[in-house]
C-alpha cells in the first residue's frame, strides 16, 4: 500500500520501507530514510483502503517535503537567538528577579510558540499534499476527512487523546479544511480490498483479545452476515480456532479457503501452522514446494519452507532453503532465526553461533 502511493509521489529522493507497530494507540510517525511506522491500531480502526491509505500518505508526504530536516534546520537557526534571550532573563533576574523571570518565561514561551507554529505549519503541508496524493494514487480523497473525523469524534469525550491527536493536531478547522480539500477531487467508489480485509483480520485474530472472545466475534459476524467479505471473516475465525488449539476447525476453513484462492499467502501462512502443529509435515512441504516454483524465494514461502523442514527434522534441505532465501534476502532476521536452530540440530557449533551473531547484529 506504502509503495503505490510512493510510486505516485513528488520529490522521492531514495526508497521508502514501511513497517507496522503492534500497538492499539491510534498513531503513525516518519523519520529520516523514507522510515514509516503504522500503529495495528490504525489499520483496524480504518474502514476501508482509501481511509488507511490517508494516513500514509500524510505520512509520505512529510518526508518528501522534508519536514524533519527543515525544522531540525530551523531548530539550529533559532537556537542562538533562544539562548541569548534566556541569557538575557537569567541576567536581569540578579538585577530584578521579578522582571528577570518574566523575561526568562516570555523568552521560553516564544521559543515554544514557534516550535508549534512550525509544526502546525507542517501539518498543512502535508494534508494538502497528501490529499493529492491520495488522489492520484486512485485512492478515495474523502478517506482523509472521513478518517481524521472518525478519529476526532470517538476521542471527544476522552480524558486522554490517542497519541495521533496529540502529535498530528485535529481541529474542527483543519477537519473542514481537509474535506473541503478531498473536494476538489473526483469521489471514487471502490469495492471492498480482500488484503486490506485478510490484514485486518489476522491482526484481530492474531493480537487483539483472547482466541474464545475471537472465535465468538467472527462466529456472529459469519452469522449475522455482518462482514465486509465472507472470506476475511472466516480467515480470522480459523486463526482465533488456531490460537485456541482446535487445530481441526482451523484445517477444515484454511483449506476451502485455499481452493477458492490457490496462491493467496495469507492462507498459505496459517494453514502450514495448522500442518505442522498436527505433526502433518508432507502436507505442509508439499504444498510451499510447488508454491516456491511459482514464488521463488518469496519471503512467506521460504520462511514457511524452512520451518516445515525443520519440524520434520529434514535439516539438510531445510538449511538449503533457508541459505538460498539468504543470498537474496540478507537481512532476514527469522531465517537466520530459524537457521540458527536448524544448525544446533545438526550440532554444527561453528555455524550455529555465526547464525547467531548475525540475529544478534540484527537486533
Amino acid at each position: 500500500l506504502g509503495n503505490q502511493l510512493v510510486k505516485n509521489a513528488q520529490d522521492v529522493n531514495y526508497g521508502f520501507k514501511f513497517f507496522l507497530v503492534n500497538n492499539n494507540e491510534l498513531n503513525a510517525f516518519a523519520f529520516f530514510g523514507g522510515h514509516v511506522g503504522i500503529h495495528t491500531g490504525l489499520l483496524t480502526t480504518a474502514d476501508n483502503e482509501s481511509e488507511l491509505a490517508s494516513v500514509i500518505a500524510h505520512e509520505i508526504s512529510h518526508v518528501t517535503q522534508r519536514h524533519l530536516a527543515r525544522r531540525l534546520e530551523s531548530q539550529i537557526n533559532s537556537q542562538a537567538l533562544s539562548m541569548a534571550g534566556m541569557v538575557s532573563g537569567i541576567l536581569i533576574a540578579l538585577v530584578n528577579p521579578t522582571a528577570g523571570m518574566a523575561a526568562l518565561s516570555a523568552s521560553m514561551a516564544a521559543s515554544q510558540q514557534a516550535s508549534i507554529n512550525y509544526t502546525r505549519g507542517n501539518e498543512k503541508e502535508a494534508d494538502r499534499v497528501g490529499i493529492a496524493l491520495l488522489a492520484n494514487s486512485n485512492f478515495d480523497p474523502q478517506g482523509a476527512p472521513s478518517f481524521f473525523s472518525k478519529m476526532s469524534e470517538k476521542y471527544r469525550y476522552a480524558s486522554k487523546p490517542p497519541a495521533m491527536l496529540l502529535t498530528h493536531l485535529f481541529p474542527e478547522s483543519r477537519i473542514a479544511d481537509a474535506r473541503q480539500r478531498a473536494h476538489n477531487f473526483p469521489i471514487r467508489k471502490l469495492a471492498p480490498s480482500l488484503q486490506f480485509e485478510l490484514a485486518k483480520a489476522r491482526i484481530k485474530a492474531r493480537y487483539q483479545g483472547n482466541a474464545k472472545d475471537n472465535i465468538r466475534n467472527f462466529t456472529q459476524q459469519l452469522r449475522d452476515k455482518k462482514y465486509i467479505i465472507k472470506a476475511a471473516a472466516e480467515y480470522g475465525l480459523a486463526i482465533a480456532y488456531f490460537e485456541d488449539k482446535q487445530y481441526h476447525s482451523a484445517k477444515k476453513i484454511l483449506e476451502n479457503l485455499k481452493i477458492q484462492e490457490t496462491h493467496n499467502l495469507f492462507y498459505i501462512d496459517v494453514l502450514t501452522d495448522v500442518y505442522i502443529a498436527l505433526e502433518e509435515y508432507d502436507k505442509a512441504i508439499t504444498m510451499l514446494e510447488n508454491l516456491a516454483l511459482y514464488m521463488p524465494n518469496n519471503q512467506v514461502i521460504s520462511l514457511n519452507h524452512g520451518n516445515a523442514l525443520l519440524s520434520a527434522k529434514k535439516y539438510e534441505q531445510a538449511e538449503i532453503v533457508l541459505q538460498d532465501f539468504l543470498l537474496v534476502n540478507p537481512d532476514n532476521f527469522i531465517a537466520y532465526d530459524i537457521l540458527t536452530t536448524v544448525y544446533q540440530k545438526q550440532d554444527k557449533k561453528g555455524l550455529m553461533h555465526t547464525a547467531k551473531a548475525e540475529v544478534l547484529a540484527l537486533l
